[in-house]
Parts: C-alpha cells; structure tokens; sequence
C-alpha cells in the first residue's frame, strides 16, 4: 500500500511539472526533463508511466513558436 501512495504521489507531481512546462510552450518532453522537476530518475520516470501503458520515442524535445 505505501508503494501505491508513492506512485500516486509522483503521478501528482508529474502532472503539476508538465503543466509548468505546457505553460512555458513545451509540446514534447524529454523524461530527464520531467525527472529533474520533480527529483526522481529519469527510469522511475518511464516506469511510472509504463504502468498505464504510456510509453514515449527518443526524440528531441521541442517548444512551440506561438
């Protein structure tokens, strides 16, 4: 059960980081970015996501031109 509190957790504070970064103009994201925001490894990261069957490619993150 602690487990599922840490996930739930990190899963908040995964959202609150890429809402920052959709503000800044961020379409794609790497997962260092969004491990660095939020103080995790970059492979808990994509474990996190891979729970819910969320998986990225290794491409260049961009930022829009608006």
């Amino acid at each position: 059960m602690i487990g599922s509190k840490r996930i739930i957790l990190r899963l908040s504070r995964y959202r609150n980081a890429l809402m920052r970064f959709k503000e800044l103009g961020f379409v794609k994201i790497f997962s260092e970015y969004l491990a660095d925001a939020v103080a995790v490894t970059s492979a808990q990261v994509r474990k996190d996501f891979s729970l819910f069957g969320i998986s990225g490619n290794k491409r260049a993150a961009t930022r829009s031109t608006i």
